[in-house]
C-alpha cells in the first residue's frame, strides 16, 4: 500500500488557552476561538459583543483573515486570539502571532486593517525539518 501525504498533515498544535472576557460601558467582549455556527471562514481572528442585561449578541468582527492553503490541514494553519483589553476607550487585541490590532469600539474600524495571514511553509520546515 502506497500512501501519499503532506507532511505538515501530521503536525499537530494544541488546542488555544482561553481568553478572559472584557467588561465595558455594559458591554461583554469575548473571544470564541471555535466556529460551531458555521458562519465563520476561519477558526480563530474574531470578537464578540454581548449586551450583558439583555444577554443578546450586538455584533461579531473578525479581526484578521487567514488564508488556508488548502494542501495543508487548517489546524496548522489557525491563528488564536491570545488577549484582549481595553485601552483608552479601545479595544485592543493580540494573537498568537505576536500581533496587536486596536479596534475603535464606535466605529469598528480595525488598526491594521484587513491584516492577512498565509500559510509559511518554511516555519514548519525550520521546526519539523521538512
Amino acid at each position: 500500500i502506497c500512501l501519499l501525504y503532506t507532511p505538515y498533515s501530521f503536525a499537530k498544535r494544541k488546542a488555544p488557552e482561553e481568553v478572559d472576557p472584557v467588561i465595558h460601558n455594559g458591554t461583554k467582549y469575548i473571544v470564541p476561538h471555535w466556529d460551531f455556527s458555521g458562519d465563520q471562514a476561519q477558526n480563530g481572528g474574531y470578537i464578540e459583543a454581548w449586551d450583558l442585561k439583555l444577554e443578546k449578541l450586538l455584533w461579531k468582527l473578525k479581526i484578521f483573515t487567514i488564508e488556508y492553503d488548502k494542501k495543508v490541514e487548517n489546524a496548522v494553519q489557525d491563528i488564536f486570539i491570545t488577549k484582549i483589553a481595553i485601552i483608552n476607550g479601545n479595544l485592543i487585541v493580540w494573537n498568537e502571532r505576536g500581533d496587536k490590532f486596536v479596534v475603535n469600539l464606535e466605529t469598528k474600524k480595525i488598526k491594521p486593517k484587513n491584516k492577512i495571514y498565509k500559510f509559511n511553509k518554511s516555519f514548519w520546515e525550520n521546526i519539523f525539518g521538512l
